[in-house]
Parts: structure tokens; C-alpha cells; sequence
């Protein structure tokens, strides 16, 4: 069937094949059809909603994150949430060096879809996220390689209406590949490097870089940050928490906490938690 039969006038798909029949490993899922259709759950499979999108399509530009390229068939997080009450997915169209930039989303378990131009004409696109806080603000948050290969721009836009309008709010070029952006709202927000944090209090209209305390016997080079689902919290009024993965001199990986008592700017040792391996 040709291209133009399945796309609809507002840029989304029809469905082709046949809904699933299967049960999910979890309450709320995406699943990837053998037809590249995409579909979702949120009763571990009893039933199947079709989202109107190509599987690539949540793939555009790069899909390669520091520690290596994603597989076909999983998504950087953050990139998608699939929920009885909202769903999203952030994805990209066109073809080329630029690529424009949207929200598809749901209010009613996937029965009807609207979408939003988050941004246009994007280049160079490699790691991308969307959080969403209270009252309907949002951030989505995107990075992009520069001529300097080891250094990229991160761009953020902003929801004042749930996903519905988004707006440019500001853009920093970071000195090393972005590894994790990490909103506590929409003023305060982290990008991480495996060398360093910086920090935001405004936004992202300014960045300032975060001093992290590694103890001796662990390796500076040897951060991997804000590692999902834990991000960075913030359990009280004063404190931000977060799960660093720091590797020790003797090649091991381990889960640290660490905590910042000043809207961090700097990031304490806790403890170390648990020995990570590929598995995790």
C-alpha cells in the first residue's frame, strides 16, 4: 500500500496490520509490531491502542548514546510515557540534516491523539528527553553535535500548557558528549557529562558548572550520572539526591548516592550502594 494511503492529513498513520494479541511484561508498555507499527497498553496487554506513528520516526538523527548505540526496538527514556491518563511520544519528521521536532500525546488512553511542533528545522540531533512537572509546565530537552566532535549545544523548550504550545528558553554549548539532562522543575535542571555536572537555576538561560566530590580510590573519568529511574530528586526542601555510577580504580562499577544541600552547585559522596553490572 503506498505511503500516502497510510499517512493522514494531519501527518499521523492509519493502522495497517492487525492489534496485537499478547500479554505485556508490564502494566503500561510499547510494543513494536512486526510491521514497525507501533502500539500501547496499560492493562499488561488485555488491550492494544494504536499510536499513529513510525517506529523510526522516534529515532530520527542520532540514536547513540554515550555508552553506545540503542538497538532498534528500545528508546532513550524519557522519550515516551505511556500512561491511562497521558501518553506521549517525542518524534521527529523529514529527512536529511534537519528535522522537525514533535509532541504526540493522549489524554484518553490513546482513544484520540493530538500533536505539537516542540521545534523546527533541527540539526544534528542526538539526545533528547521530555519531563513534565506540576500544573502542566514542562521541559523538553535536546543536544546537538557540533563541528567539534567533542562538544555539543543543548536546547531547551518549555510547556506552560502540558505539551499543547512549546517555546524556545535557551541554549548552552557543553564541551564534552551530553550523557543525561535531569529536571527537578522547570526552572532548576542538571546536564551531566561523564566528567562533570552543570547546573541551572533559571531555566537553562544560564549554565554554571557543579563541583562533584569523587573520593580518592574512584575514577573522575569513571561517571555515568543520574542514572534512570532514580534522576535527581529532590525528598526535601533543602536537599537534591541523586545515584551516581562511579567506577573504581579497580574496574569495577558501583551505585553511590550522593546528595547536594545547595540547589547543586556542589555534590557529596553518601555511600556506596551496590556493585553494578551489565545487567544493570
Amino acid at each position: 500500500m503506498s505511503e500516502e494511503v497510510k499517512i493522514t492529513a494531519s501527518g499521523l498513520l492509519k493502522q495497517q496490520g492487525a492489534t496485537p494479541n499478547k500479554v505485556a511484561q508490564k502494566e503500561n508498555e510499547l510494543y513494536v509490531a512486526n510491521t514497525h507499527e507501533l502500539f500501547q497498553t496499560t492493562d499488561r496487554g488485555q488491550h492494544w491502542q494504536f499510536v499513529p506513528l513510525k517506529a523510526e520516526w522516534l529515532r530520527g538523527g542520532s540514536y547513540m548514546l554515550t555508552s553506545g548505540e540503542i538497538p532498534f526496538g528500545y528508546w532513550m527514556d524519557y522519550t515516551y510515557q505511556v500512561g491511562k491518563d497521558f501518553s506521549f511520544y517525542l518524534y521527529t519528521t523529514g529527512s536529511g540534516d534537519y528535522l522537525d521536532l514533535y509532541l504526540l500525546f493522549s489524554s484518553d488512553n490513546g482513544v484520540t491523539w493530538q500533536k505539537s511542533q516542540v521545534g523546527e528545522k533541527v540539526r544534528n540531533l542526538r539526545y533528547r528527553k521530555v519531563q513534565f512537572f506540576e500544573n502542566g509546565t514542562g521541559i523538553a530537552a535536546i543536544s546537538q553535535t557540533t563541528a567539534m566532535s567533542s562538544s555539543e549545544q543543548v536546547c531547551l523548550f518549555a510547556t506552560q500548557n502540558h505539551g499543547q504550545d512549546w517555546y524556545p528558553v535557551g541554549n548552552t554549548t557543553i564541551n564534552a558528549p551530553i550523557q543525561n539532562i535531569s529536571f527537578i522543575d522547570a526552572s532548576m535542571g542538571f546536564i551531566s557529562t561523564r566528567e562533570g555536572i552543570f547546573y541551572t537555576q533559571n531555566g537553562g538561560r544560564s549554565y554554571h558548572e557543579a563541583l562533584v566530590n569523587v573520593p580518592e580510590d574512584y575514577l573522575l573519568g569513571g561517571l555515568d550520572l543520574f542514572q534512570s529511574p532514580n534522576e535527581v530528586t529532590q525528598p526535601n526542601s533543602t536537599t537534591l539526591e541523586a545515584k551516581f555510577y562511579l567506577t573504581k580504580k579497580d574496574g569495577h562499577m558501583y551505585a553511590c548516592l550522593y546528595r547536594s544541600y545547595d540547589g547543586g552547585q556542589t555534590w557529596a559522596f553518601v555511600r556506596q550502594l551496590s556493585e553494578v553490572t551489565s545487567a544493570d
